[in-house]
C-alpha cells in the first residue's frame, strides 16, 4: 500500500453499503446520472491523493497507510452501529413520546437515548468520520488554500501535507482511545435514505491537528447511519454516544447540508437526491459557523456547549 497510486477518498468496503446489486449510483452537479461496481475500485478515487511530491526524482511521501486502522474497522463499525437499533427500542421510545404529549410537544429529542457503547466501538467510530472528513475533496478544497490570507494561490501539494498532519494526529487520538470530549450521536432512518457527497458538513476536521477536538460534523456512513461528531463541554455522566430514530424532515435536512458542503458528485442508494441549487453551483460552501437551526439542536443533544454559571 506504501507505493498505491490510486487512493480513495470514500473506502471501498463503505461504498459496499450503500450499493444496489454490486452498483454504487452517483449524481453530478448538472443532473447526470451514472452507476458503477464497487469492487473494481473505480469510485472516488484521486491518483496520488495521498502522495506528497516534492520532487519527481527524489522526494515523495505516501501516507496512505496512515488510513489504515479506520479502513480496517469500517465493517465493525457499520455493523456495530446498525445492531444499537432495533424494533423494540423503537416502541419504547414511540411509548414515551406519546407519554410526553399529555404535558408537552414532542421533539426529537423524544425519540433519542443516552447510551455506553463499548469503547472500541466508540474509539473506531470517531476514527473512521474523522478520516473520511480528512480525506474528504472538501477538505482538500480548503487545505489546498491554507495560505489564501497570505495572498498566495491554491497549492495541492500544500494540501496534502496539510491532510498529513491532520490524519498523523488523528491517529494519536486513536491511541489515546478519544478519551476527550469528542461524543457522537448516531442517527437512524429506516426508510428515508442518507446521501453521501464529495464535501461533507466539517466544522471538526480543522481542530484535528492540534491538541483537542473542536466543533462538530455530519458524517453519513450508510444509506440508514449518519454520525454526529460533536464537542460539547459536558458529557452526560456514564454514557459515551447517543442514539436517536430520525423522522424523514431531519434526514431531507441533513441531505440538504451535504448538497451546501458538495460541489461534483452526489452517491445515493435507491433514491435519486432532488438537486439543490446549492449544489447545482458547482462549489463547495458552507453554513455559517457550520450550524442552521437543525444542526444546533443535534449538537444540543450531546451535552452542554458551554459552562453552567451556578449562583449561591
Amino acid at each position: 500500500m506504501g507505493n498505491s497510486r490510486e487512493h480513495h477518498w470514500w473506502p471501498v468496503a463503505l461504498q459496499s453499503y450503500w450499493a444496489t446489486l454490486g452498483n454504487v449510483k452517483r449524481m453530478s452537479h448538472n443532473g447526470n446520472t451514472q452507476s458503477k461496481k464497487y469492487w473494481n475500485a473505480k469510485i472516488a478515487r484521486k491518483s496520488h491523493g495521498h502522495t506528497i511530491v516534492l520532487d519527481h526524482d527524489f522526494w515523495r511521501d505516501n501516507f496512505e497507510d496512515a488510513f489504515r486502522e479506520a479502513d480496517d474497522s469500517i465493517h465493525r463499525v457499520a455493523q456495530g452501529c446498525m445492531r444499537l437499533f432495533s424494533l423494540t427500542k423503537f416502541v419504547k421510545l414511540l411509548g414515551r413520546a406519546a407519554r410526553s404529549r399529555i404535558s408537552r410537544r414532542t421533539g426529537i429529542e423524544d425519540f433519542s437515548e443516552y447510551v455506553y457503547i463499548d469503547a472500541n466501538l466508540r474509539r473506531d467510530l470517531v476514527n473512521l468520520c474523522l478520516s473520511l472528513l480528512i480525506r474528504s475533496p472538501g477538505n482538500r478544497h480548503r487545505l489546498e488554500r491554507a495560505g489564501a490570507s497570505f495572498g498566495l494561490p491554491a497549492n495541492e501539494e500544500v494540501g496534502k501535507m496539510n491532510m498529513k498532519i491532520q490524519v498523523e494526529r488523528m491517529n494519536e487520538h486513536y491511541k489515546d482511545g478519544f478519551r476527550g470530549n469528542v461524543f457522537p450521536l448516531i442517527i437512524y432512518s429506516h426508510v428515508t435514505e442518507f446521501i453521501y457527497g464529495d464535501g461533507l458538513l466539517d466544522g471538526i476536521s480543522r481542530s484535528v491537528g492540534g491538541t483537542f477536538l473542536r466543533g462538530h460534523a455530519l458524517v453519513p456512513l450508510t444509506p440508514h447511519i449518519c454520525v454526529l461528531l460533536a464537542t460539547p463541554h459536558n458529557i452526560k455522566g456514564n454514557t459515551n454516544a447517543r442514539t436517536l430514530f430520525a423522522p424523514p424532515w431531519l434526514v431531507d435536512e441533513i441531505n440538504s447540508a451535504t448538497q451546501v458542503y458538495s460541489k461534483s458528485v452526489l452517491f445515493y442508494a435507491s433514491r435519486s437526491p432532488t438537486l439543490t441549487e446549492d449544489f447545482k453551483r458547482n462549489e463547495h460552501r458552507c453554513y455559517k459557523g457550520h450550524m442552521t437551526d437543525t444542526i444546533k439542536t443535534l449538537v444540543d443533544l450531546c451535552g452542554e456547549r458551554e459552562l453552567r454559571r451556578f449562583f449561591v
